[in-house]
């Protein structure tokens, strides 16, 4: 076990393309639906370690590893979701951030296809178009500044009381 470091985007990201090749040459025909499927989780990881980065410190000290894993491990793959169709939520922040949050939905769903239909057929250059994708949508989410990250990660994983 990696401690409480978590997963990495790039390494999810290599994953992806190495499930690709296989994709591509035909060697595995569920390749391409594990590729898309890998290129969410890289998209979810970046943004749990984004958010354990901005909230589980003290004036950029480390808070104790057990508190910063609580962090990272607070992320819901469904309020993320529901943070991030919400207009209300999402239309205050940069473009980056719009995107990155659009962006998970849809990868989001199409992982659910990838991972649970066993009707679909994903072709491995779809697959490569989604992987692509991720990876600029991550590149720009860490392109945002500081204040706009922090206020993100507190939007996504804190939960709203009704009414």
């Amino acid at each position: 076990m990696s401690g409480t470091d978590g997963l990495r985007a790039p390494e999810l990201l290599a994953a992806a393309r190495h499930l690709l090749e296989a994709a591509r040459d035909g060697r595995d025909s569920a390749a391409a639906r594990r590729a898309v499927s890998t290129a969410y989780y890289a998209m979810f990881h970046c943004l749990a370690r984004m958010c354990a980065d901005r909230l589980a410190a003290n004036r950029g000290v480390p808070l104790r590893p057990a508190t910063r894993q609580t962090v990272y491990r607070s992320l819901q793959h469904g309020r993320v979701k529901r943070r991030c169709i919400n207009p209300r939520v999402i239309a205050p922040y940069p473009e980056a951030i719009q995107a990155f949050a659009s962006g998970f939905v849809e990868l989001q769903r199409k992982r659910h296809l990838a991972d649970y239909d066993p009707t679909v057929v994903i072709e491995a250059s779809e697959a490569g178009d989604d992987v692509d994708h991720a990876e600029r949508l991550i590149r720009g989410l860490q392109s945002v500044p500081e204040a706009d990250l922090r206020d993100f990660a507190l939007r996504i994983l804190l939960a709203e009381r009704e009414g």
